[in-house]
C-alpha cells in the first residue's frame, strides 16, 4: 500500500486517527514508542478544560495484568 499513492490516500482518508481524550482502542503517539500493551487511556492537552500537558502533548496510562498503572507522556 505505501507505494500505491491512490491507495494510501483512501486508506488514510478513511481511517483518521484522534489524538484528543480518549479511552481504550490504541494511543494516538505524537513521537514513537509509547506501546500498545496495557494501553487503558489517554488525555490530551484540552483548552476547553484549561489541561495542558508541557507543550501541547498528551498522557498515557497503562495498566498491567497485576494491577499496576504506568503512565508516560509526550510532547510536540
Amino acid at each position: 500500500m505505501n507505494e500505491d499513492d491512490e491507495a494510501s490516500e483512501a486508506f488514510f482518508s478513511s481511517f483518521s486517527r484522534y489524538g484528543g481524550t480518549k479511552f481504550g482502542g490504541y494511543p494516538t503517539e505524537i513521537q514513537h514508542g509509547v506501546g500498545l500493551e496495557n494501553f487503558v487511556f489517554q488525555v490530551a492537552s484540552e483548552e476547553k478544560v484549561g489541561w495542558m500537558w508541557a507543550d501541547n502533548g498528551r498522557g498515557y496510562f497503562f495498566r498491567s495484568p497485576s494491577g499496576v498503572w504506568n503512565w508516560s507522556c509526550q510532547f510536540y
